[in-house]
């Protein structure tokens, strides 16, 4: 990893993390718990409504494990048992979310059951890549042949999604299950077809939201530099965070804008250094680099290539102190005080990793999309919180809460 050393200006070592660094307040980590916590995380449904000849009946309530979630499932009456012979290991466990034109279409890999037994338990698979469990709750009824009578339905996440892509398969899918009014669930083989719907807080739904980011990032890493990243359980630590972002840009944006705090660099105090200073001590544009970039996410080494940093307002803070000790050009050590008037440096790619085309199969680019709809909904969520907190206040008192600052550059100088 690269440090600033004596060398300003045109070929001046930089690194945004050593000295050029994000804020500190940036920086926060996260801790990744919605759907990685020890114990089994679960969509859990407490109550089903049968239609049966128009009219409805409450069934029992079922919980187990960590109750995030209330809904009621409708099932119709022709479909709500099945015989025993019927469960097998090879049939198709279908969500389809028509809010989001987008269905997942799982198979059913191993069933668990017994007639002692009040679940059934379905182990599904997406593609290899994902494992969810979803649990039929109810009971057996019996006759001629004993056939299951469906109360509750819930999904759980029991397994630790260890890979940037199951991280964002399963926060994609969980945050769609609590952002969807209705979704269907059709098990075809079972002649089983469910409308139903979660609850899920706006606040867990931004942290998958978060989780569901990161992954993607990390996706866009993976496939650039054909390198493997894992996606650790628990905190992830701020500057990991930060490296992944600055990665991301570098390979998706090319040129983009990164925050840097005031600095202290190194200048040798000799001829070449001087004429490297700026002839007054106003701001002025100063380009560090070119510079080939090591940068490290989870302990992994990933090179990113070669990069610039610009910064357009430029100021020495101790600007004559530093005229005179480059001058005596001593070979002595001169520290040069500088900062960005508005915070920023400019990021610029010379030769970096890039993406292929088209990188993903058609079925995540789908998911992929969902960014906006995602967003917007949760968007919608919140601006309906936030109206609660205006209800009976006068235009007056909702003018001057609502009333946005006008920040200038001395608003970032630290």
């Amino acid at each position: 990893m690269s440090v600033l050393t004596q060398e300003p200006l045109q070929n001046t070592s930089w690194h945004p993390f050593l000295g050029l660094g994000v804020n500190e307040e940036l920086k926060t980590g996260i801790e990744t718990k919605t759907l990685v916590s020890s114990d089994e995380f679960e969509l859990l449904s407490n109550e089903i409504e049968e239609i049966q000849n128009g009219e409805n009946q409450n069934g029992n309530s079922s919980q187990t494990g960590l109750e995030l979630f209330y809904n009621q499932i409708e099932v119709s009456q022709a479909n709500k048992t099945f015989p025993l012979k019927t469960i097998q290991s090879d049939f198709d466990f279908k969500i389809g979310f028509s809010d989001f034109n987008c269905n997942f279409n799982l198979e059913i890999v191993d069933i668990h059951w017994s007639l002692s037994s009040n679940e059934i338990v379905l182990y599904l698979d997406l593609d290899g890549k994902l494992t969810v469990k979803a649990i039929l709750d109810g009971y057996w009824k019996e006759g001629t042949e004993p056939t299951f009578q469906l109360e509750s339905f819930g999904m759980k996440l029991d397994k630790k999604q260890e890979t940037p892509i199951s991280m964002f398969l399963s926060s994609t899918l969980w945050a769609m299950l609590g952002l969807s009014p209705k979704f269907r669930v059709r098990i075809p083989q079972l002649n089983y077809d469910l409308t139903t719907s979660f609850e899920l807080s706006v606040n867990e739904v931004s942290k998958l939201l978060q989780e569901r980011q990161i992954a993607y990032r990390l996706l866009v890493i993976e496939s650039a530099t054909g390198i493997k990243l894992p996606f650790p359980q628990g905190y992830i630590h701020g500057e990991d965070i930060g490296n992944i972002a600055f990665c991301y840009h570098a390979i998706v944006d090319r040129e983009f804008d990164w925050f840097l705090n005031p600095t202290t660099i190194p200048w040798t105090a000799n001829e070449e250094s001087f004429s490297w200073l700026p002839e007054t001590d106003k701001p002025t544009s100063l380009i560090f680099g070119p510079e080939v970039f090591l940068e490290s996410i989870f302990g992994v080494e990933i090179p990113l290539g070669v990069l610039t940093a610009k910064i357009e307002k430029a100021d020495i803070d101790n600007y004559e102190e530093v005229r005179e000790n480059l001058s005596k050009l001593d070979n002595s050590i001169v520290e040069v005080k500088l900062r960005s008037l508005n915070g920023m440096n400019r990021i610029i790619a010379v030769r970096v990793p890039t993406l292929t085309p088209n990188p993903w199969s058609l079925e995540l680019q789908k998911l992929i999309d969902l960014d906006g709809k995602l967003d917007s909904i949760v968007l919608d969520k919140y601006f309906a919180l936030a109206a609660l907190t205006l209800e009976g206040l006068t235009e007056e008192q909702k003018e001057a809460i609502l009333e946005r600052p006008n920040l200038d550059e001395d608003a970032f100088d630290f």
